[in-house]
């Protein structure tokens, strides 16, 4: 065999070799990052206003479950505060809460239910 036709057959093995080994890579990293983006177990994203309000629960006022989308149903609690978090349960509407913290658009509950609350799904109530 000509040692020329031999090592372009050789140097294009390689091509081969290194081009399929990079596909490969390629492909395990694109995997990786869909796993990794699709966990459960990852953190959620940050909640963009993640500032504490006041709320006006310290007059005597208290916040009840009201999903006025679903008046004979009730609002759902989830995981953690972002609407996309997977729902862990429902309060019945008319509920009382008991409030952990109130943010811009999510209120902890402390009971009936543990979780997170959108709060255009609360309506707060003085005595």
């Amino acid at each position: 065999m000509d040692p020329r036709l031999r090592r372009k057959n050789i140097r294009e093995m390689w091509t081969r070799t290194v081009l399929g080994l990079a596909a490969v890579v390629a492909v395990c990293l694109v995997v990786y990052v869909v796993l990794l983006a699709t966990s459960n177990e990852r953190e959620p994203p940050a909640v963009q206003v993640m500032d504490h309000i006041d709320a006006g629960l310290n007059d005597g006022c208290y916040l009840i479950a009201e999903d006025t989308t679903r008046p004979e149903a009730a609002a759902e609690v989830r995981a953690r505060p972002s609407p996309l978090e997977m729902v862990t349960g429902e309060i019945p509407n008319g509920t009382r809460l008991e409030v952990g913290s109130v943010r811009a658009s999510f209120v902890r509950v402390t009971a009936p239910r543990e979780g997170w609350m959108e709060r255009r799904y609360t309506r707060r109530v003085c005595e």
